[in-house]
């Protein structure tokens, strides 16, 4: 439920981008429900960022 609320609230940036939002949040969501631990969806996040960046920076956006 909330991984829906949270990609709803990237709609702004379009369907697309609310969708992998909240698919993204609801993996994450599930990690850390398995692990019993922040450490490994902290870990995952952020390095989803960082190809993020370098993504941005390579394609020059």
């Amino acid at each position: 439920m909330t991984s829906a609320a949270f990609g709803a609230g990237h709609l702004l940036q379009g369907a697309d981008a609310a969708i992998a939002t909240g698919l993204l949040g609801a993996f994450w969501g599930a990690t850390y429900l398995r692990r019993r631990s922040a450490v490994a969806p902290m870990v995952s996040h952020s390095g989803f960022d960082l190809l993020q960046v370098l993504q941005f920076t390579v394609a020059g956006r």
